[in-house]
C-alpha cells in the first residue's frame, strides 16, 4: 500500500527469495512490472501468492481467457 513502489522496485523485490506472499495493491506497479515477476517466480520455480489489482486481473482475464 505504497504508491511510491513502481515497476523500478521489481528487481529490488525479487531479490527476496524467500519472499511467499506479496500484495501490490495501491502501489504503482503495473503490468510491465507484474510480468517481470511472473516470470522470475516461473523461472526460479518459486512458490509465491501475489495479490493483484482488479485492473491487472481484468486485463490478465481478458487476455488470457477472453
Amino acid at each position: 500500500m505504497n504508491p511510491g513502489v513502481n515497476n523500478e522496485a521489481v528487481p529490488a523485490i525479487l531479490l527476496l527469495s524467500k519472499l511467499s506472499f506479496l500484495s501490490i495493491f495501491d502501489t504503482s506497479i503495473e503490468m510491465a512490472g507484474l510480468r517481470r515477476l511472473a516470470e522470475t517466480i516461473f523461472e526460479d520455480n518459486r512458490i509465491m501468492d501475489v495479490e493483484i489489482p482488479f485492473v491487472c486481473e481484468a486485463y490478465i482475464d481478458s487476455t488470457y481467457f477472453g
